[in-house]
Formats: structure tokens, C-alpha cells, sequence
């Protein structure tokens, strides 16, 4: 019925539980260039989840894999890259993937979070979410959007920048909400085709979907 992969759509910034003057502000660029599980292959093509890769080719940012296993991130107009301390991949139990990054600019380490809604909303401080956050996740589900929802904080204990002694529990805990990445799933151009015909020759078309039925 669709094609294959995911559309970027747009990206939503929050501050303080209210929405950013600016739709797509530095925090949410930070957060699409790094949290991933990306990696380039020797002919450059990015290797790892189709949405990651919509994502990141939608922040213009540039990665890095250099030969100690280094990887660099470079978000759009920033003028040092951001290196990759830590990461951790998505969990289908936690329902999150993060990353912790330090800039090189001003030795600052940062920590990003994305997943489910209902996930981000549980790791985060109630006071950064919007209030209208559950009826906002539901309107973007019953218009079709797949959405990622996204959190980060600033990394003050020693132990979490070091990769040896990061823990993840300690990584996914105390987040400020940054707000949402939508994507959608485009349907393709033969299907209304396809399912009029269906119809006319009597046959009863049933969708079975893991999506959201919103």
C-alpha cells in the first residue's frame, strides 16, 4: 500500500513546555544530526535505520567515521564537530535509542533521547512538557504521522563522560522535552487504483497494520 522508508515532514521545538518561536531551533538540529546509530560505509553511503538516515540527511549535518573508530558530527552551521562518547541502540523494551555527545568547541557533554511518546514523556521533567502533550502525540497519529518524540539534557556527572562508566539508566533519566520529528509514510501511486479495482470485483479489503489506529 506505501512505499518503502519514511518522509521527513518537519520538526517541532519546545521550550519550557511551550512550543519555539523558532520551529526548529538549535537543541532539535543538535538532536537530529547525533541521535543515531548511523555509520558511513568506504563508499560513503550511511549504514543503519532508514528513518535515522531520513533524519539526519534532513539536518544538512556531516559525519565523520575516522580510523580509530572515531565518529564526529557536525551539525548544520556549527563551527566544530560534536564527538560521539557513547551510544546505545534502540530498545524495543524501552521503546528509546540515545546518544551522548561532547562539543569540542566548549568541552560541554550532552546527552539525547528519542523514542515514543510515551516513552520520552516518562523520562523527562514534568515542568519541560507541553500540558497538551497527550492530545498533540494522538492529532499527529490520526493524521497519519509517524512521530518521534525527543529529550535531551546537559551531562554534569563525571561517570557519564566517560564511556567505560556510562550507565543508560543514568543516561535516560531527569530530560528537558525538545519536541517532535514527524515523518510520514507516503502511500503509493497505484493504490487507490488497485483498491477501486478490488472493489469492484467484489473482494473485501482488510488493512492489517502495526501502526496506530487513531
Amino acid at each position: 500500500l506505501t512505499k518503502q522508508g519514511m518522509d521527513f515532514i518537519s520538526a517541532e521545538s519546545f521550550v519550557d513546555g511551550s512550543r519555539s518561536e523558532d520551529s526548529w531551533n538549535e537543541s532539535m538540529t543538535m538532536a537530529m544530526s547525533v541521535c543515531h546509530m548511523l555509520v558511513k560505509s568506504n563508499q560513503g553511503a550511511f549504514i543503519g535505520n532508514q528513518v535515522d538516515a531520513c533524519m539526519f540527511e534532513a539536518s544538512k549535518a556531516e559525519l565523520e567515521c575516522s580510523d580509530d573508530k572515531a565518529i564526529k558530527i557536525t551539525p548544520q552551521n556549527a563551527a566544530k564537530p560534536l564527538v560521539v562518547v557513547k551510544r546505545f541502540e534502540f530498545d524495543h523494551h524501552r521503546m528509546t535509542q540515545s546518544v551522548v555527545v561532547m562539543d569540542t568547541d566548549s568541552g560541554r557533554v550532552f546527552a539525547f533521547v528519542k523514542g515514543s511518546a510515551e516513552s520520552i514523556k516518562k523520562l523527562c521533567k514534568e515542568e519541560s512538557l507541553p500540558s497538551d502533550f497527550d492530545d498533540l502525540t494522538k492529532n499527529s497519529a490520526k493524521s497519519g504521522i509517524y512521530q518521534i518524540s525527543v529529550a535531551m539534557k546537559e551531562v554534569l556527572n563525571a561517570n557519564l563522560k566517560d564511556s567505560a562508566t556510562i550507565v543508560r539508566d543514568d543516561v535516560e533519566s531527569s530530560l528537558v522535552f525538545q519536541g517532535f520529528i514527524d515523518f510520514k509514510n507516503s502511500m503509493r501511486e497505484e493504490t487507490p487504483h488497485v483498491l477501486k479495482e478490488l472493489a469492484a470485483g467484489d473482494v473485501h479489503s482488510i488493512m492489517v497494520t502495526g501502526d496506530s489506529i487513531y
